[in-house]
């Protein structure tokens, strides 16, 4: 097999005799000590050159956007990148194969991670081809959507097409974007995440772009990519998996959070796996807890590709990303810093302290835990329901009563079988955890689900010595307001949404900041409570969730949010008419 003389034609690396072993291990516990980017990365002694090898392959693939179009990735590629690449492919055995199997790279968004992406997919089969292994291989990039996988193909495909030693050696098919090498017949096919594009595929590479996404766009993660892991057992100690992700702006979830823990516990020396390279670029919040993330100096943790002062070499310099800070302070938008913290900073929901949430949403997991229902007589005690607006949103209700000085919330939350079935992967397994401590309840339809939130709020008034007071909105699931009053015989008191529970969202804080909230620590409502932010409107302050897109719309629910608001909002406004009552017959 032959290739066309120039720049991947010059790059081959002579084999050489190594050691039978290394103290190399994919292992970095100290890591948290690193001065710089490389830092993060596990080093290798490369004995048999492959690293370097990469290094040159990948550095040969030719920019086509921005300021660098027209170079090849090799002139402006970063340490961190350089050392990335080493380890990948330099990690070897005594026969000179590759040990890494597997790798997981976290990394804050305009880091250039699709660039590198298609330049390891590029790099990879040319490497193939001049060793002349894996011919009629396949190469997979799988992408969360449609949008993602054209930008993905459109840079591999501009990059042979304006390559003068690579353009004729490649036949593009756009329309189901692949590049395959002529001569190898090797394949690059860039695909969406589902189980029908990926089953019966047998992969010598598989690249998986923005993890996170992936786990919450499509509704199989788990098995798509259990299908191509059985398929890339074919490889042999030819394949590989590179799963590349920023972090979410939100919980969490599936495959993505999986993903995180393992190599978490790699990294950290917890698990021994030395076919998994974890390389995770966060900043070390749990071992500086004080770290101030307003000082750029520390932005290199996530965004190790920052062009800083006195550098011409970076994808984004540090003054945008200033900008972006200054501009998401000055708003105070809880949803807009949590996208900034996570997209740009790679901090996880659950690892954020005093750095633009909520009170309520930093200290969720500290308060109190109460009983499901009032240990004693409580002299208010309120269940407010917000009913589901359509079939894919559940119907949340909450109680909340005073207890031992501690304002008391416990919500419960129904859905339909046609909802359950509808919700995407991610959603789907905080419904899966919620079902399973009895957070919520699955009807096989409207009429079974309304018919016993009746029931639940009768035999709640009917346990109670003292009064139980029923409200919440009044509009939503077509019907539910009169057959509850029928049912029921008991006044519904309407509480208005959107922008006038914005005062019980103030309660809520000043409780929360008291620390005099107590719940039963249950998953659907902690994603709720997770997901709730504020944002303008075009009438003033409203609600909104924090994996909104530019519909509007998000995945993940805060119905359980909204409820336990209305539910403290009819408690404040009982409360106050009790204690008028006694004042005036006083």
């Amino acid at each position: 097999m032959t290739t066309k003389p120039g720049k991947y034609q010059s790059v081959r690396h002579p084999r050489h005799s190594a050691p039978a072993s290394s103290p190399e291990s994919t292992q970095n516990p100290n890591w948290w000590k690193a001065s710089d980017a490389s830092g993060l990365i596990p080093r290798t002694l490369d004995p048999h050159g492959r690293g370097e090898r990469m290094v040159r392959l990948v550095g040969n693939f030719l920019l086509t956007q921005g300021e660098f179009a027209g170079l090849r990735l090799g002139v402006v590629m970063l340490p961190w990148q350089r050392a990335y690449l080493r380890t990948l492919f330099g990690m070897t055995d005594e026969h000179g194969h590759r040990r890494v199997r597997r790798s997981f790279l976290k990394i804050g968004k305009g880091s250039s991670k699709t660039v590198l992406c298609a330049a390891v997919a590029l790099g990879f089969v040319m490497d193939c081809v001049q060793r002349g292994v894996g011919t009629r291989g396949l190469v997979v990039i799988l992408s969360p959507s449609v949008s993602t996988s054209n930008i993905m193909f459109g840079h591999i495909e501009a990059a042979i097409l304006n390559d003068p030693h690579l353009s004729d050696q490649f036949r593009s098919k756009s329309i189901n974007r692949t590049l395959t090498h002529v001569a190898s017949g090797i394949e690059i096919c860039v695909r969406v995440a589902s189980l029908e594009q990926t089953v019966s595929l047998r992969p010598l590479l598989v690249l998986i772009d923005e993890l996170h996404l992936l786990a919450l766009e499509c509704a199989r993660a788990d098995v798509v990519l259990d299908q191509l892991r059985k398929g890339m057992a074919n490889a042999g100690h030819e394949a590989l998996e590179i799963a590349i992700s920023t972090a979410p702006p939100i919980t969490a979830t599936g495959v993505y959070q999986r993903t995180l823990d393992y190599a978490r516990k790699v990294r950290d020396g917890v698990i021994a796996d030395e076919s998994y390279l974890p390389v995770l670029f966060e900043p070390p919040l749990q071992q500086f807890p004080d770290l101030d993330l307003s000082d750029s100096t520390n932005w290199w943790w996530s965004m190790p590709s920052l062009q800083m002062p006195g550098s011409n070499i970076g994808t984004m310099p540090v003054s945008e990303l200033r900008r972006e800070w200054d501009d998401v302070r000055r708003t105070g938008d809880p949803g807009a810093m949590a996208l900034l913290l996570s997209q740009r900073h790679g901090i996880e929901p659950a690892d954020r302290q005093n750095v633009g949430q909520l009170i309520v949403q930093e200290r969720w997991a500290s308060f109190a835990t109460c009983e499901r229902q009032p240990r004693t007589a409580s002299e208010v005690i309120t269940m407010a329901f917000d009913p589901s607006s359509g079939v894919d949103d559940p119907f949340a209700v909450a109680t909340c009563w005073q207890e031992d000085g501690q304002m008391c919330f416990v919500v419960m939350q129904h859905l339909t079988r046609l909802g359950y079935d509808r919700a995407r992967s991610g959603l789907r397994m905080v419904y899966d955890a919620a079902i399973a401590v009895g957070e919520l309840v699955i009807h096989d339809t409207a009429e079974a689900m309304v018919g016993r939130v009746c029931q639940d709020a009768i035999a709640l008034r009917d346990a109670r010595t003292s009064a139980v007071h029923f409200g919440g909105d009044q509009h939503g699931l077509g019907g539910f307001l009169n057959t509850f009053t029928a049912a029921t015989g008991a006044e519904f008191m309407p509480i208005k949404q959107g922008w006038p529970l914005l005062a019980s969202l103030n309660d809520l804080e000043a409780l929360a900041a008291d620390m005099r909230i107590a719940h039963v620590h249950t998953p659907l409502l902690r994603a709720n409570i997770a997901n709730l932010t504020t944002q303008d409107g075009a009438y003033g302050r409203r609600f909104a969730k924090c994996d909104s897109d530019t519909s509007g719309m998000g995945q993940l629910k805060i119905d359980g949010a909204m409820a336990l608001l209305s539910a403290l909002a009819l408690y404040e406004m009982r409360a106050h008419e009790t204690l008028d009552v006694r004042a005036l017959i006083g």
